[in-house]
């Protein structure tokens, strides 16, 4: 009777450890899957984000391909082919948005990891369109100069002939600025196409 007695107990103790085992054994496997999942969830969210920045990349340098041929042929080699002393009397009145790409998607660029491209990029808009500001502010004073010599052709009064020389000397004083501004604005943008492109084959 002793025996049956002690053989019951060692069942019983069997199966509380067997139940305890596959427990444990189940809780691992369900943590496992669980941590697993999550990996997989977080890999996929840095391949998401990785797939954004480079389209991200792709398009601004697309961008800046098209408007660095657009801005050569219609502004940039007029004001690289002005001799010293030269006025730049250029009409530029475009009210067009040019840099899209950078306006809707500006929030990616901080997820870019490269510190440097990141303030190119930065720079090279920011100073396109101060270029943009400075060349419809010396159109307004360019338009202004073609009226007042028209004006001062025809009334021959000094008040007239004044404020024509006048907006001259301001068109003299802003186009070596404009010169200047016009090659950085070029070599800035060559340079980011450029890191542009390495950024993205670095990528893949």
């Amino acid at each position: 009777m002793i025996e049956s007695s002690m053989t019951l107990f060692e069942f019983m103790n069997s199966s509380i450890v067997c139940a305890i085992t596959g427990g444990l054994l189940g809780g691992g496997f369900t943590t496992l899957g669980v941590l697993t999942s999550m990996h997989n969830a977080k890999k996929k969210q840095l391949e998401a984000e990785k797939a954004d920045i480079k389209a991200f990349c792709q398009a601004v340098h697309s961008e800046l391909e098209t408007l660095l041929v657009l801005y050569i042929d219609s502004i940039g080699r007029k004001l690289s082919e002005l001799k010293p002393g030269e006025v730049f009397f250029y009409n530029y009145f475009s009210s067009q948005e040019y840099f899209t790409v950078f306006n809707s998607n500006a929030n990616l660029i901080g997820k870019i990891s490269n510190v440097s491209l990141r303030t190119k990029i930065v720079q090279v808009y920011l100073r396109s369109k101060g270029m943009m500001d400075s060349l419809r502010l010396n159109s307004t004073y360019a338009k202004e100069y073609e009226d007042a010599s028209f004006k001062a052709a025809h009334s021959k009064l000094p008040f007239d002939l004044e404020q024509k020389e006048r907006l001259f000397r301001v068109l003299e004083r802003n186009t070596p600025v404009l010169v200047a501004l016009n090659a950085d604005v070029i070599r800035m943008m060559e340079e980011t196409i450029l890191d542009l492109s390495l950024y993205v084959q670095n990528l893949n």
